[in-house]
């Protein structure tokens, strides 16, 4: 091969295993970087995924419970000029402290928190491709109607009827729901607003005026009678008799739809042979 050939064989080479080589350092810095779509999670939460969303009706909205919000969602905005900008680790932590156990990143710098189990039927979006505020933009942040959602699994402290601890030969019927056409008990109430409600004033008050069945309501009220009225039912949902007790928030008093229903054991006599 002539001298010339030689040459351009030789630089050849040297072009391929150089282009070679920096394919090679490209990749390795590639892997060092932190991928856009990888969200980084603080310690006890995960990704649920991209979900579709919409501004009058939130996939992160206030946790109800028969008609009463137990807690309000939260809504904040982290842009990038705020002292923390918005990420998914950023409003995890921010839902994390104020008692929330779903955050969810949407539009890049929204943060959204609630303890409401978000609808399943609005899973499985796509479109959360919006980059995070600078210097977080190497993150998603959701999108337009798109939020991307992160739990921590802890259900809300619900405050529960009590159950136990009751007056003599009295005890716990469950939650009862309105039906429509009337209250569950009817027969006598009270406010118990100042004086504070809970299953023990209640029973008081009903076992004093003769009735045999109390249900607290909507938090201070107290009703009586002497039996279920107006065809309702039980409620099969959990947690729905959770509105706390006036004057003692770490019971729960039924909510403004639901009565919790206590009830007194009749005494019955068998006749003498």
């Amino acid at each position: 091969m002539k001298p010339f050939a030689w040459m351009v064989a030789g630089l050849a080479a040297k072009s391929l295993a150089f282009k070679a080589e920096l394919v090679a350092q490209l990749k390795d810095i590639q892997d060092l970087a932190p991928r856009a779509e990888e969200a980084i999670d603080i310690a006890g939460w995960r990704d649920l995924g991209c979900w579709t969303d919409d501004a009058n009706n939130l996939t992160l909205g206030d946790l109800t419970a028969g008609g009463y919000v137990v807690q309000r969602g939260a809504f904040v905005q982290f842009y990038d000029n705020s002292p923390t900008p918005n990420s998914p680790d950023v409003c995890q932590t921010y839902c994390q402290n104020n008692g929330y156990s779903y955050a969810g990143v949407e539009y890049g710098f929204n943060c959204l928190c609630s303890s409401r189990a978000p609808d399943q039927l609005r899973s499985g979006a796509t479109g959360c491709s919006s980059p995070c505020p600078s210097p977080n933009n190497n993150q998603l942040c959701g999108g337009a109607n798109r939020i991307q959602i992160f739990t921590n699994d802890k259900p809300y402290p619900y405050s529960q009827p009590k159950t136990s601890g009751l007056q003599t030969n009295w005890s716990y019927q469950g939650c009862y729901t309105t039906s429509g056409s009337g209250r569950v008990l009817v027969a006598d109430s009270s406010n118990l607003q100042t004086s504070g409600n809970g299953a023990t004033q209640c029973i008081d008050y009903c076992s004093g005026k003769g009735y045999s069945f109390a249900g607290t309501g909507n938090g201070y009220e107290c009703w009586c009678d002497n039996s279920i009225q107006n065809g309702n039912t039980l409620d099969a949902t959990p947690n729905q008799c959770v509105q706390p007790c006036a004057q003692n928030t770490g019971e729960g008093c039924g909510s403004p739809q639901r009565q919790a229903v206590y009830a007194r054991q009749t005494k019955r006599y068998c006749g003498g042979g």
